[in-house]
């Protein structure tokens, strides 16, 4: 997944997440605001870990998406 092709989605949703968030925290938020289904498949393939800012989940999403 090109994390810029989901910036406008997932900017609202991390914008609104307090940091550092884990991944059950931000999969949760995204439910919440009813994301699409591209985007939650892109968010629960995030590895299960703590993320320390918006960007650091950029990373891991794009990083995701390099490896699956």
């Amino acid at each position: 997944m090109d994390s810029t092709d989901e910036t406008p989605r997932l900017s609202v949703i991390l914008g609104d997440l307090t940091y550092p968030a884990e991944k059950w925290r931000i999969t949760a938020c995204a439910d919440i605001y009813g994301v699409d289904a591209s985007t939650r498949r892109a968010l629960y393939r995030l590895p299960a870990r703590t993320y320390r800012d918006a960007d650091d989940v950029t990373s891991a999403l794009d990083e995701s998406a390099t490896v699956g």
